[in-house]
């Protein structure tokens, strides 16, 4: 079935020139003990945050272990070139997390059923024999390289976690983004505020997106949005990501996240067909969150209006249809913003943060 227009599907592939739809890709047998120097070399960037956000248990990383040992194949990883920067992991982080964190002595084997006897060892008690075939283990590395037009790589990487993880768009997105634009985001998504305004509503697997959808209708402007969330966010990425590392952007960020742990905190601020729909969820977050940035020294002092703007968009049936029916359509978009911004700018009045 085709995406519908709005949906985080990527349809763009059809304007790129046949020649290029193609994925140009190098792939190396590597042994682990190479791979682990790459990320210590800071040759290779895993995103912790994506290993840490959906947890391998201790047996299931341990069997990872015994595959090497007993030389059952493991999945290639995907690695992709960026412009800048180390090699970014695309697929692969749980396994690769496994393997470095028990090189580096972060925990003991368990669970194992074809090496029990290994079972409660951790890498530098095992003997040295067994410590080198871990190491000298060959692991298919698949490189994407710059050559691969931006959407053929999303397209593969969809597919990839489409087939696997089962992930969204809108949790691999980031993986897609240089190591710089993805440490920053990490340090944005532990914000105590933030972590605290979206608990609840939106899973930790979607924080940095989220971020990064925040970021890009605060600093483009939601008029821009043409129906097209990829193509916007990679807009932003292009002309403004450099402005993440910036004192200015932090506080904004900051300041705006203080006020939605606060309005999520005292207000019951989602309709009840919002509750467990996580696109809708995300959509609402952002809207808010953006236009709370444009008012944010008047917001504190008027914040009893703001939470009475905020009950009457949930009470406009238009309104909470177009989170839950195609939420990112360019319709429902525009809709969306210029409903609150304008509800807003009468609630608060005065003039509007520069």
């Amino acid at each position: 079935m085709p995406k519908a227009k709005g949906d985080e599907g990527d349809n763009r592939l059809i304007s790129i020139p046949e020649s290029e739809r193609r994925v140009m890709m190098e792939t190396r047998q590597l042994p682990l003990f190479e791979l682990y120097r790459y990320q210590d070399w800071d040759r290779l960037f895993l995103n912790p945050a994506f290993s840490l956000s959906r947890r391998w248990s201790l047996t299931k990383k341990s069997r990872v272990i015994e595959s090497t040992l007993v030389s059952i194949p493991l999945p290639p990883v995907y690695v992709a070139e960026m412009r800048s920067g180390p090699l970014v992991v695309v697929d692969g982080h749980h396994r690769l997390r496994s393997l470095f964190d028990f090189l580096a002595g972060r925990y003991r084997l368990t669970g194992l059923t074809l090496m029990s006897h290994l079972n409660g060892s951790t890498f530098d008690t095992l003997e040295a024999s067994i410590r080198r075939k871990i190491e000298d283990y060959y692991i298919t590395v698949h490189t994407i390289t710059q050559e691969t037009h931006p959407h053929i790589l999303y397209e593969l990487v969809r597919r990839i976690h489409e087939g696997s993880e089962k992930l969204k768009p809108g949790q691999f997105r980031v993986l897609l983004l240089e190591e710089r634009v993805q440490r920053l985001l990490l340090d944005y998504s532990k914000d105590g505020h933030f972590s605290e305004a979206i608990r609840g509503k939106i899973p930790g697997t979607y924080a940095m997106d989220t971020i990064l959808r925040f970021f890009a209708f605060a600093e483009m402007g939601f008029y821009h949005y043409a129906g097209d969330l990829n193509r916007y966010v990679e807009e932003y990425i292009e002309r403004y990501s450099h402005l993440l590392a910036s004192d200015g952007t932090w506080e904004m960020f900051r300041d705006s996240m203080e006020l939605m742990a606060r309005l999520y905190g005292e207000t019951r601020v989602y309709h009840p067909k919002l509750q467990g729909n996580v696109q809708a969820n995300r959509a609402f977050f952002e809207l808010l969150a953006v236009g709370f940035t444009r008012y944010l020294e008047q917001i504190p002092s008027r914040w009893h209006q703001v939470q009475l703007c905020v009950e009457q968009l949930m009470n406009d049936e238009r309104f909470v249809q177009s989170l839950l029916k195609q939420p990112l359509s360019e319709e429902n978009v525009l809709y969306r913003y210029n409903t609150w911004f304008t509800l807003l700018h009468n609630c608060v009045g005065g003039e509007r943060d520069t």
